[in-house]
This record gives structure tokens, sequence and C-alpha cells, in this order.
């Protein structure tokens, strides 16, 4: 419970932090200047600062096979395009994806594995730097779905460790 002031005038009341979120989303309730670590605040900052115990949402890991600077633009480009549209170029550069491939391609053809219990099937005539292309790209498109959660075209800035 979260006690907090509303736009009626009214004493504080005690609300479940869900209903507090809404009120505040709306407008029906604002944050005062003074607060106490029981008031919500916009500013991100403050919420960190004021709200202690407030839950903070674990790092993604990022594996191995993927650029350690993915952000959450490219996840929101890929997600939009997917790699062949040059939002992750790392996936569909012949040489690259070759290395990548030739270094964590046990962990790609995992990745992919486990996530939908099957391997993609590649075109029939792929050519050895194709098929790199094809699973590496095919891992990074299913990272980014996964994680959609994290879409932010202004946000260029890493979104975790390596796994």
């Amino acid at each position: 419970m979260t006690n907090i002031n509303s736009t009626l005038s009214t004493p504080p009341q005690e609300l479940e932090i869900n209903t507090a979120e809404n009120w505040l989303s709306l407008g029906t309730i604002w944050i005062t200047e003074t607060g106490s670590e029981n008031t919500y605040y916009t500013d991100q900052f403050d919420r960190d600062y004021f709200c202690k115990n407030y839950p903070q949402p674990e790092p993604v890991k990022v594996p191995e096979w993927i650029s350690a600077d993915l952000s959450p633009n490219d996840i929101a480009a890929v997600n939009q395009g997917g790699c062949e549209s040059g939002s992750y170029m790392p996936a569909v550069e012949y040489h690259t994806a070759g290395m990548t491939m030739a270094c964590h391609g046990d962990s790609v053809l995992q990745y992919l594995e486990d996530m939908t219990g099957e391997l993609p099937t590649p075109p029939q005539d792929i050519c050895w730097s194709g098929l790199a292309v094809f699973y590496l790209s095919k891992a990074v498109e299913l990272f980014c779905a996964i994680h959609s959660d994290l879409e932010d075209w202004e946000n260029d800035e890493p979104i975790g460790g390596a796994a």
C-alpha cells in the first residue's frame, strides 16, 4: 500500500501500487513536491532514489553471439524489418556472420532449437556463407522478438551484459 494525495483535496489514501500508477497516468492523482518514501514519482531518478525497495528489472543477458552494444533502438529496428533490412549488420555481412558462426555456431543453433523446438529450414540453393547469415539472422531476430518489451527508438544505450 502507498500513501498518496488525490486531486480532489481529500486526505491521503492507501492504494495498491498498480491502482496508484493507473491513477497517476490518468491525472487523477499528482505528485507533491515534498514527498516521502511512500510517494510516487514520475521521474525515474526520483523513483529510484526515494523508493529504496522498488523492484528493479534483471539486466538482459545478451548471448555472446550478439555484439555487446545491442541497444533498444536496434531491437526496434530488427523487429520492424529483420536483420536483412540492415538493422543488424553483423548478422548479414558474410564475413562477420561466418566468423561469428565459426566461434559460436553451436550456441546459435542450440538457442534456435531451444526456443523454437527445431531448426529453421534454410533455402535449398544456399552457400556456406549464406548458411551462416541465415542461422545467425534467425537467432538475432528471435532474440529481438523475445525482448520486444525493450524496444525504444530513442535509446542507443547497450541493453545488458554478456550471457
